[in-house]
């Protein structure tokens, strides 16, 4: 190829051959390759050659979540970081050979490919990558129970009964498999992914916040009615107590949801919902003694819970909640990150 240039006196020229604009998935399948053999320490031949066949496995799921996030995501390989978290993708892949963990890891490289350099979801997708293979699967799912109660409103469900389920479920089945030692808290802690608080959140303060209705001890019809006054209450604002059928509560679940169904009502009277919505709840003890009569699960959820120190004394930071979030979205619709790191 042949070209020249000129310029004046004060001017800049610059030469371009062939300009690169984003990578093809061919090309990124191809960098992840050259990548891991530039930076992956040479081993004896069965161990390369389990790393090797580990590392191509990464790739093809790395390769199949990218497309899935389109072209737009691909392009995006160009940058430093995504470049460095397909490293450590396949290197943590490699050594472990975790399926779990090859699943987080190909996940969270795909959903970092979205995103722009530096802001505050790429930085800490890329901090989680790192952190992922220092975890074992119980504090995986410790840090996942903990995002779950601590961080979200399961706001589809009706009963505590039905919460309790969803946890259930959204830890893949098995409450009893949530152990949390101080061993873990303290592991926990040294990866970057939570810290320890000397006050511990119990079951009250977040169930007050989020699903007051589930703990309302209700109201009798006189009562409710002297509250309102005059003023007509719609028929959709009050149903039968949870906790008491002789008496009844405001129909709405927390705060928000009080908000989004009755938020044309006259401003007065939606202040005396939202105090009716809280002002007469189980205390903490209440709470457990109601929980633990559910099932099994639910003593055990409790008994977990209430231990001290425990996971109630754990506060996970942006890191830790982008590790459990993954770990969550795996297998569950889950609120986007965005939305937990605001």
């Amino acid at each position: 190829m042949s070209q020249s240039q000129r310029g004046g006196i004060g001017s800049q020229n610059v030469q371009v051959g062939t300009v690169h604009v984003g990578l093809s998935y061919s090309e990124i399948k191809a960098l992840a390759l050259d990548l891991w053999n530039a930076n992956f320490p040479i081993l004896q031949k069965t161990a390369f050659e389990k790393a090797n066949e580990r590392a191509e496995e990464i790739r093809e799921e790395i390769m199949r979540k990218i497309a899935e996030k389109g072209e737009e995501a691909a392009k995006s390989f160009s940058h430093p970081e995504k470049q460095v978290a397909l490293v450590e993708a396949q290197k943590s892949y490699a050594i472990s050979g975790d399926e779990e963990l090859k699943a987080m890891l190909a996940a969270s490289v795909a959903n970092l490919a979205g995103e722009a350099e530096r802001s505050i979801k790429s930085i800490v997708i890329s901090e989680a990558i790192k952190t992922m293979p220092n975890l074992t699967k119980r504090q995986l799912r410790v840090l996942a129970t903990t995002l779950v109660v601590r961080h979200y409103a399961l706001n589809s469900y009706a009963t505590i009964e039905l919460w309790l389920d969803g946890i259930k479920r959204l830890l893949g089945g098995n409450v009893n498999d949530v152990i949390c030692s101080l061993g873990d808290l303290r592991h926990i802690q040294y990866v970057g992914c939570g810290s320890v608080s000397i006050r511990g959140l119990e079951f009250y303060g977040m169930f007050e916040i989020n699903y007051p209705a589930f703990i309302s001890k209700g109201y009798s019809v006189d009562e409710m009615a002297a509250a309102f006054g005059d003023w007509p209450i719609p028929s959709d604002a009050l149903c039968e107590c949870l906790n008491d059928p002789k008496k009844i509560q405001i129909a709405a679940l927390n705060k928000p949801i009080l908000l989004q169904k009755f938020g044309d009502w006259p401003p007065e009277k939606l202040q005396i919902a939202e105090k009716k919505l809280v002002e007469r709840l189980m205390q903490n003890h209440e709470i457990n003694n109601r929980i633990s009569q559910i099932n099994s699960d639910g003593k055990h959820f409790v008994d977990f819970w209430s231990s001290d120190p425990g996971i109630r004394n754990l506060e996970l930071t942006s890191v830790g909640i982008a590790v459990a979030h993954t770990y969550l979205e795996l297998e569950q619709k889950f609120p986007p990150l965005n939305d937990l790191l605001e």
